[in-house]
């Protein structure tokens, strides 16, 4: 099995890549450029259906390494065939904080998105290349906000689908639903025409407003994330699931819908 090069700088960081095991075997990776002598790294190896990474204690397997300069080599055995993901920082506090994207935002002090928060005003261009204020674009129903990582994936497709099947619901449940990613308007132009989806999608390349909502983003690899705010613009819901992508729209219209 062929080794992965991943990249550790001296900060807390993670990384989602997704791998394929070829059959059952010893998984190699390899972590070179570690810069932090003491602190311990934390690996995390994830099967692809345990919503990767809201929590650690979902890995399928995990290693603390600790910390030195240099490469760092690091190895599974009895991996059976199937579709993983990596997570990996350096607990540079101490904390010994789970392998989880909110963990990591909030050592590097981030202000999370909670259950309660005003929608933050933004504006962005839409996939017209039309500049868009959320607000008029919410007016006065219920708003569903999400992001996802990459126009044309399998997931991302799916779930932007999910979103298209279940539309008329979200419309007689008095709510506009509005997509967020980080590619260019002419491209998230191209994603809306080809599976016909029939909500507005907005162009945010320089994550200025993944980070008002606190959706990580490490290497161009942004999070899975789904919002729901009240007519009042009160975010009452909020879902984090990084494979899952059909279950973000089903969960946004169950709580629209008081299930």
């Amino acid at each position: 099995m062929k080794t992965k090069k991943l990249f550790l700088a001296a900060f807390a960081i993670a990384v989602a890549a997704s791998v394929q095991a070829q059959s059952t075997g010893t998984f190699n990776l390899k972590i070179s450029n570690v810069k932090n002598p003491t602190a311990t790294i934390h690996v995390g190896f994830y099967k692809a259906d345990n919503e990767f990474p809201t929590q650690g204690k979902h890995a399928f397997a995990k290693q603390f390494v600790p910390g030195k300069t240099g490469v760092v080599a690091i190895s599974w055995d009895q991996i059976p065939q199937g579709e993983y993901a990596l997570a990996i920082y350096q607990d540079v506090d101490g904390s010994n904080n789970s392998l989880s994207f909110p963990n990591i935002c909030q050592k590097r002090n981030c202000l999370p998105m909670q259950i309660g928060k005003k929608l933050p005003a933004f504006k962005l261009a839409d996939h017209r290349n039309v500049i868009t204020d959320i607000y008029e674009l919410k007016s006065d129903k219920n708003l569903v906000v999400y992001f996802y990582p990459k126009n044309e994936s399998k997931i991302c497709t799916a779930e932007s689908c999910r979103f298209r099947d279940l539309y008329q619901e979200f419309t007689d449940a008095d709510t506009v639903v509005v997509g967020v990613n980080n590619s260019m308007p002419y491209q998230i132009k191209s994603f809306k025409e080809n599976h016909r989806l029939p909500f507005t999608l907005l162009s945010d390349p320089g994550l200025a407003v993944h980070k008002l909502f606190d959706v990580p983003a490490y290497f161009g690899i942004t999070g899975r994330e789904t919002f729901v705010f009240d007519r009042e613009g009160v975010l009452v819901y909020r879902f984090n699931s990084f494979f899952n992508g059909q279950k973000h729209a089903t969960s946004a219209l169950k709580k629209l819908n008081g299930k």
